[in-house]
């Protein structure tokens, strides 16, 4: 599949995990990143059709790359999969408030799977 996919997530395990779980289905440009100021950074260097993003990340917050983003007029489409483990409240009405939707770690890929396929189809 031709869809750009980036994964913001510090913990390397987990970001493997996710990168191999897409890889496995076809998607073949599928990248990774540990830091979630870089990843805003790069969202605005390249298009991504998807970032998935870790809840907690160095840097920036998940919520706060995907703000920056969508706060980038020139921003060109790209759609967002909020992840963490141990979520409160708060943390999944602001991804609720952003349209965002969210997966509880750890999943299964066929979670994963699903997921991605729903926001990619919209």
């Amino acid at each position: 599949m031709d869809k750009h996919i980036l994964v913001a997530e510090s913990e390397e395990i987990m970001r493997e995990f996710t990168m191999d779980s897409l890889k496995c289905v076809g998607f073949k440009n599928v990248y990774g990143i540990g830091n979630g100021l870089h990843a805003l950074q790069e969202l605005s260097k390249k298009h991504y059709d998807l970032l998935i993003t870790a809840t907690t990340i160095p840097g920036l917050k998940g919520y706060e790359i995907i703000r920056g983003y969508k706060a980038n007029p020139n921003h060109n489409g790209t759609r967002f999969i909020g992840m963490g483990a141990g979520i409160d409240q708060e943390t999944r009405d602001t991804y609720a408030r952003l349209d965002v939707p969210f997966i509880q770690k750890p999943f299964r890929q066929k979670e994963l799977l699903y997921l991605v396929n729903q926001v990619l189809n919209q």
